[in-house]
């Protein structure tokens, strides 16, 4: 029974490991779309081309905001 109970705990411990990094690591992407679409659109009107890359990144930002939000409002109590 005590067996049992450690390895519960063991495996809820490292259930929380894996997503306390999946939160890092979808925090890091978050930020780094948008810093890449402020640097993008900065460096705008020297190179036109990177209209695109501020566009792509700018939509990416804007999805992971909003896919954020989602799942805030679907699942916190």
């Amino acid at each position: 029974m005590a067996e049992q109970i450690a390895v519960q705990t063991g495996d809820r411990a490292v259930k929380l490991a894996a997503l306390r990094r999946t939160k890092a690591l979808a925090t890091i992407a978050l930020a780094a779309c948008v810093a890449l679409f402020l640097l993008a659109r900065s460096f705008e009107s020297q190179l036109p081309a990177l209209a695109f890359a501020a566009a792509f990144f700018e939509a990416a930002a804007i999805g992971g905001i909003a896919d954020w939000y989602a799942v805030v409002a679907l699942f916190r109590r």
